[in-house]
């Protein structure tokens, strides 16, 4: 029993303790488009066009309803006839009471229908799977949004993780240097104002590193929800900094670029077609429709419930054609069929349009991405140099050479040259993410 009771805390701890989910950047895409709810829904719109197919195939099969029905006369309608129809001597102004019927009646009927000939049928059945094409479209769309947002907030991430790397550094290094100034200052060496200004120094440095923990702890959520994963859960990434800057700073030119890979026209063009085939619905109202039918009626007359014994039903069969074709309408489907007309120039219109502003855009995004290429290896440079002066500012302060205000101004420009890279390296994945986008090759 002993030995149990001592394990016990062992297990209490350890089934306390939650393990990260490590993901690279490949890993968190797969699972975002796995369990997003955007991504999700497109998936059920496919399956939703696809039954909506079904269902229109189903109105061109034949149709068979059956149908019965049961009447209880409790008072049988009377009608009157006169007298003397029946009775040569009976007064005109008698009249005789008759019922006719019996009491109960019951009949079984089954219908088959099917569509011969309709143009509306057959264009309504391309405009479902053209609705099936668009819905893939949409999920295509919703995907490539996905993997935007995705990979934006998973570079978050590591580019905010990257900055901590750097003031946990400097405030390592402050520490120490202010440790070691009040030491030094309480053995009389220096004054209270080089300690004071190492001190703030610390203080700035600690409040800059705890502003960029939490700004990791802000991105890790940003991913979190993108990928539809639990806010709660502990979530590690695992690609290195080193490769989001080889892939963010490989890229293609203006030549490479082709319009009709854009998603978004793609979907224009699926919405043309669906336009172009409601101009043929609309003439095929115009035309004549034929369908053939087939009925079987069976129909029994009691006036005793004996539905089930041996008795007479009587039959009713007939099948027949039934011809539907518009003879004159003032000119109303004209009016239609030109209207649906419109609707597809104004697309062809709108594709136009389209095309030549995603030109345009493409040619700014290269040039935005261009600029945040040249700031961002300005802004590394501008780092590196600003920590080789921090470096030899420490040098020449524990030497005796500088003032602790010296140094903490060279910390300061350092700090001040990692922020302006941090933000030039997020203005750089904005710029990629933009251009890749619209040349699909997310």
């Amino acid at each position: 029993m002993k030995n149990y009771l001592s394990i016990l805390p062992i297990l209490l701890f350890t089934g306390s303790i939650s393990f990260s989910q490590q993901y690279s950047i490949q890993q968190a895409i797969d699972y975002a488009l796995q369990n997003n709810k955007n991504v999700s829904n497109a998936s059920l719109d496919i399956e939703k066009s696809n039954q909506k197919i079904r269902e229109t195939r189903a109105i061109g099969l034949p149709h068979v309803t059956a149908e019965g029905t049961f009447n209880d006369f409790i008072d049988i309608a009377t009608t009157v006839a006169p007298a003397n129809a029946f009775n040569p001597m009976a007064s005109p102004d008698d009249f005789v009471e008759l019922q006719f019927g019996t009491r109960y009646n019951a009949s079984g009927t089954i219908n088959v229908s099917q569509i011969l000939f309709d143009g509306g049928y057959i264009v309504a059945l391309k405009t479902t799977k053209k609705y099936r094409a668009l819905s893939k479209l949409q999920k295509e769309k919703s995907e490539y949004d996905l993997k935007r947002e995705v990979v934006n907030a998973y570079y978050g991430v590591l580019v905010s993780q990257e900055s901590i790397k750097t003031l946990e550094e400097l405030e390592a290094n402050s520490s120490a240097m202010y440790e070691k100034a009040k030491k030094t200052y309480d053995a009389g060496f220096i004054e209270k104002d080089n300690v004071d200004q190492l001190e703030l120094s610390l203080i700035n440095t600690t409040n800059a590193l705890t502003t960029a923990r939490n700004r990791v702890e802000i991105a890790k959520k940003n991913l979190k929800f993108q990928m539809g994963l639990d806010l709660n859960a502990p979530i590690e990434v695992t690609s290195s900094f080193t490769e989001v800057v080889s892939n963010v700073k490989a890229t293609g030119t203006s030549e490479d670029f082709n319009p009709s890979n854009n998603v978004d026209l793609k979907l224009l063009n699926a919405q043309l077609e669906l336009n172009m085939l409601n101009v043929k619905d609309e003439k095929w109202v115009g035309l004549p429709s034929l369908s053939a039918f087939f009925s079987h009626q069976q129909q029994a007359f009691r006036n005793d419930f004996d539905f089930f014994e041996n008795k007479p039903w009587y039959p009713t069969t007939l099948w027949g054609l039934k011809f539907s074709a518009p003879i004159f309408g003032f000119g109303q489907q004209r009016a239609v069929v030109k209207q649906a007309e419109i609707e597809v120039k104004k697309t062809e219109n709108q594709i136009e349009l389209v095309e030549e502003g995603l030109k345009l855009q493409q040619a700014n995004a290269l040039l935005t991405y261009q600029n945040a290429l040249q700031s961002y290896e300005a802004q590394e440079k501008a780092v590196k140099t600003a920590k080789n002066i921090y470096d030899r500012h420490q040098i020449k302060y524990n030497e005796g050479l500088i003032s602790s205000l010296d140094l903490t101004q060279t910390q300061s420009q350092y700090i001040n040259a990692q922020n302006s890279y941090i933000q030039a390296m997020y203005e750089l994945i904005n710029a990629k993410l933009e251009l890749d986008q619209l040349n699909n090759k997310l």
